[in-house]
Order: C-alpha cells, then structure tokens, then sequence
C-alpha cells in the first residue's frame, strides 16, 4: 500500500499506583499491550524515518520530559518488542530534586494542608485565591493553576512555588515517583541501541510569546547541554506543551537555526509527505486499555 500512515506517538511517564492528576501516566502492562498490538501491525521506526513514505503503515515512539520512568519502566518494555524510542529531556532537570513545576503543585494542592486552609495565588499579575487542604476541589483548583502556570515565566512559577512552600510548611520537590532521570542515568539510557535522545529545551517554558533571541537561546543550550553530556548528535525537539497555542514562527526558525532535524507538536494528525518536518503532529496516548488503544488505531488508519 503507497502512502500508508506514519504515527509519532507521544508518551509522558510508564508508571502506576501514584498520583496522577493531569492524566500523564500509562500503565506498564498497557504501555506493553500498546506496543504488542502496533509489533504485529506496524513498522516501528525512529524519528529519522518518519518523513519518508512507507507502503506500510509506521509508528515511532516518543516520550516527553525525561522521567526516570522512561529508563526504569518503559525502556524494558520498548526492547522486549523492539520499539525504538525518543525520550526528549529538559535539560536543565537533569538530576535536579525539585522535578518538573507541575508535579509540585500536585504535591501542594492534593497533600500540602492537613487542614483547609485559603492562601492567595499571585501569578501572571492576577491574585487567585486558593482553598488548599479540600480533596473534594482540589482537580478543579488544579486545572485553574495549571492553565494560568503554563502561561507564564518558569523563574515566577518557581518563585510562586517557593513561596506557597513556606507559607504550607511543605517539602517543595517532586514526589520521589515523579523525578528525572539523573545524567547516569541519562547516560545509561542513551547508551542503549533502542533509545534516542532529544531535547525540550532547558526549562520546559512556554516558548510562544518569548522573543526569538530569548527562545533560539532555550532551544540551543539544551542541544549544547545534552550533546556536551553525550558526545553525540541530538537532532530532534519537542515544543514545550507543544499545543498550537504554546509555539510560533519564531519557534520553528529558532529549532531550524539550532540545528534540528524534526520537532514534534501535541496537535494530532498523521505524519504525510507535506507535513513541516519541524512542526510534526503527534498522537498523545493516555493509560488507554487494549480495546480502546486498538479503536483510536483503526481511527487513525492503522488497521
């Protein structure tokens, strides 16, 4: 079959029985039941052959962040069925204890007051107030925070953060389930014939509404951090949150004067002969069961 489709999967953690609020979690047997199911139908191929016509229908894996997950949970899986797999690493979280923002403000909301307690939230120049220590609300609070987070300078957040940590008297890490990969395990991992590494930039900050310099910058010094650390090539990125609204134009040249030979996006699609090799769609995956993950395939023209 000319044209068949290409698929670029997107994946966060391989991990259960944690919190898991923002639904970034896939299940290892799941996670193996996907895999399972595209060996027998699909040619699982890296990135560098995703923008290439295929008379068979193709998929290459990706993972964002650079959880230690992907090295402990997931990495056994990809072998045992021989998937290759990208594991894009926000470089500047490399063995760094706080982890990413948004695991933290997890920890915060879900288990940071014993007690009902309301504190103001003071981001992005808008006062929030906050009712912490309520399970009944505190996905709702979550989702509120996180949509006003995601849009503003990571050295804010972290200030926000900081701050709620004093005023809660809590440990303002990311929960021990929930933390990167350090550089040997990172080195670990990349060693591995299976894993390629790419980059997320060096904060995982919103690049849409920074200015070209300030985002070239981002882009460029994580591909110099993770290849100083690898001695290698890193050659494919992903746009931080990477929805339509979270990149620009300037993004893209910013990626293609870094260096880069592919970028991947969250907005789903299937990979085709037109399609922008630095704007590339991708799927994401949630902690789908075997009959639902087989549905979206037949969807996606797979099966």
């Amino acid at each position: 079959m000319i044209g068949a489709p290409t698929i670029v999967l997107g994946y966060r953690r391989i991990a259960e029985g944690v919190d898991d609020p923002f639904g970034f979690c896939v299940s290892p047997g799941r996670f193996a039941g996907h895999l399972a199911l595209l060996a027998k139908k699909a040619e699982l191929v890296t990135l560098d052959e995703v923008c290439t016509p295929s008379r068979k229908p193709r998929v290459a894996v990706t993972f964002d962040g650079g959880y230690v997950d992907n090295l402990v949970n997931a990495l056994p899986i990809a072998q045992r069925f021989g998937a290759p797999m990208t594991v894009y690493v926000t470089s500047g979280l490399i063995g760094v204890a706080r982890g990413f923002w948004w695991d933290r403000l997890a920890r915060m909301v879900l288990h940071g007051a014993p007690e009902p307690v309301e504190l103001p939230v003071l981001i992005g120049g808008i006062e929030i107030p906050v009712r912490f220590g309520r399970p009944e609300t505190a996905r709702q609070v979550l989702e509120v925070l996180w949509a006003r987070f995601r849009r503003c300078p990571v050295e804010e957040v972290e200030a926000v953060l900081a701050a709620l940590g004093r005023r809660l008297s809590v440990d303002t890490n990311a929960p021990p389930d929930a933390r990167t990969m350090t550089r040997p395990e990172l080195d670990s991992l990349a060693a591995t014939e299976i894993a390629t590494i790419g980059a997320q930039t060096v904060d995982h900050g919103l690049l849409r509404g920074q200015p070209y310099p300030a985002q070239l910058q981002a882009i460029r010094a994580a591909k110099l951090d993770l290849e100083g650390e690898r001695r290698g090539s890193v050659r494919h990125f992903a746009y931080p949150f990477g929805s339509r609204d979270s990149f620009n134009d300037d993004s893209i040249l910013a990626v293609r004067s870094a260096g880069f030979e592919t970028a991947t996006t969250t907005m789903a699609g299937s990979v085709r002969p037109t399609s922008i090799p630095l704007a590339l769609p991708r799927r994401v995956v949630g902690n789908w069961p075997a009959a639902l993950f087989r549905a979206k395939t037949v969807r996606w023209g797979l099966l």
